[in-house]
């Protein structure tokens, strides 16, 4: 049975390296949906809270009229001017249309206030009006993008719209943001998370090289760079006594090759001792011997005098 450990080292790395930039690139997809769902739900955040502001407004002159001190045209003229010109981030702007729909006040197209608006459609077509009035009606209020074409000949771009009904005077109130903005910020975040996922991929790379290399050392040294050092230094002070510990056995290393060394320097120090012994007991045979023969010379010497005298006593006697 193929089971990971069987895989060749070169292999096991390749899928480990490849098995880590499928995780970046799912993290980095992961990442940057995220985000622009994040700023996506920010542009709403932003273009709701404008709404309930402009809201605010009607509800102060319907209350002006309710009371007393305006008529129900002049709230309605007094709402529509204050909404004219409030203005928000890149001049953008409030609308107000009713639920047939006809336009009721629009600052940047004033010749349409007043006229049927049903038939007006966005950049593909869809009608938008007709889409800002079904929403009010099926929720009361809620968001519609569409394609909005910013400058003339330009093509349509996507636009986020919140509209909200006010019950009091049968109106719908808008406002929209383009947010093209986020589709770009989006692709940017994603080029800026893709170069950091690359260059994890390139440290996780240079950690695996690093890892490779450093393993080769090892293996060429045949232990710690340290414990080398430390080796050789005690046999070029003489202690042949203390055996090489190697991390791998078999191969050759540096350790291997000191330990060879050492044993074998062990073993010429230990056939000169023996020589040495044998020519120390040599010696003591010879020095034995030569006492003996001086022995047996001054012995000798001894005798020959003692015959000499002998000699003499009977050459004295005889001449007698």
């Amino acid at each position: 049975m193929l089971t990971f450990d069987s895989w060749r080292v070169s292999v096991r790395i390749q899928v480990l390296v490849g098995l880590s930039l499928a995780g970046l690139l799912l993290l980095t997809i992961a990442a940057s949906l995220q985000l622009r769902a994040s700023l996506l739900e920010d542009r709403k955040s932003k273009v709701k809270n404008l709404i309930e502001y402009a809201l605010t407004q009607l509800a102060f002159y319907d209350k002006e009229a309710r009371a007393g001190r305006l008529t129900l045209e002049q709230a309605q003229q007094s709402a529509k001017e204050t909404l004219r010109v409030a203005r928000y981030g890149n001049n953008d702007y409030f609308w107000i249309n009713d639920m047939h729909p006809r336009s009721v006040m629009h600052p940047i197209k004033p010749e349409v206030e007043g006229t049927d608006v049903s038939g007006n459609k966005d950049a593909v077509g869809a009608p938008l009006y007709q889409k800002f009035v079904d929403t009010v009606k099926a929720s009361g209020a809620g968001f519609v993008e569409y394609q909005w074409v910013r400058s003339q000949g330009a093509p349509g771009v996507p636009k986020l719209s919140y509209v909200k009904g006010f019950e009091p005077w049968g109106w719908v109130v808008g406002t929209g943001i383009y947010i093209d903005d986020v589709d770009s910020e989006f692709r940017q975040q994603l080029l800026r998370l893709g170069g950091i996922s690359l260059v994890l991929v390139l440290l996780l790379l240079l950690g695996l090289l690093g890892w490779r290399v450093g393993g080769s050392i090892l293996r060429h040294l045949g232990g710690e760079p340290s414990y080398a050092a430390e080796v050789t230094r005690r046999i070029a002070a003489g202690d042949l006594t203390q055996e090489v510990t190697l991390e791998r056995r078999g191969g050759a290393s540096l350790l291997a090759s000191l330990a060879e060394m050492q044993g074998r320097l062990a073993q010429v120090f230990g056939q000169i001792d023996q020589a040495a012994v044998r020519l120390s007991r040599n010696a003591s045979a010879l020095s034995t011997a030569a006492a003996e023969i001086g022995r047996a010379a001054e012995a000798q010497a001894q005798a020959t005098s003692a015959s000499a005298a002998a000699l003499e006593e009977v050459t004295v006697s005889i001449l007698k």
